[in-house]
């Protein structure tokens, strides 16, 4: 058998590239949980964006069937929005439902009615909750609208309430379920 000088190279380069690829993957142990589930940051601004901030949001109730707030001009990150609305049913059919308007995007409705396995009691108040996560990254103020309706039902003249909460920012852009053909 007659070796060139690329057999001979080859020969002696796979082990360590072999070797490299071990050491890389963590000598083929698995990696600790602590690296695989990041651990949550206090609220830091996101450094790729440094002209922009992660400010706090204030919110107002308009109306029986509206809140209102305002993101402030270049703001840039994860906020959850968390709703709360309240009716006394007045009837049987009882119903509710919460819409989040984000900018131009939407969460929801969310609805909340009466029913066999969750019976309201009339004359009782009747609380809902509602919740939408967002990236924002915007030059410009971006109005969130909650908007609250029932049905068979009185409104808390309160109307509904909304709070804003930075979430922290944990580098994930996007994610969704993803089923690949079976």
């Amino acid at each position: 058998m007659r070796l060139t000088t690329v057999t001979l190279l080859a020969l002696f380069l796979t082990p360590l590239a072999a070797q490299a690829a071990e050491k890389a993957r963590g000598g083929g142990k698995p990696a600790p949980a602590s690296a695989l589930t990041p651990a949550y940051q206090p609220d830091v601004p996101m450094k790729a964006f440094p002209a922009y901030a992660h400010p706090e949001v204030g919110c107002r109730t308009v109306s029986q069937i509206r809140a209102e707030c305002v993101v402030p001009a270049f703001a840039a990150g994860r906020y959850r929005i968390e709703v709360t609305a309240s009716s006394t049913p007045t009837g049987a059919d009882a119903a509710q439902q919460i819409v989040i308007q984000v900018g131009s995007h939407t969460c929801g409705p969310f609805v909340a009615a009466d029913n066999a396995k969750t019976p309201w009691a009339p004359g009782e108040p009747h609380m809902m909750k509602a919740g939408c996560e967002v990236v924002l990254l915007t030059d410009a103020q971006t109005p969130i609208i909650a908007a609250y309706a029932d049905k068979n039902a009185n409104k808390d003249p309160k109307g509904p309430s909304v709070i804003v909460k930075r979430a922290p920012w944990d580098g994930v852009l996007s994610a969704q379920t993803y089923i690949p053909p079976q």
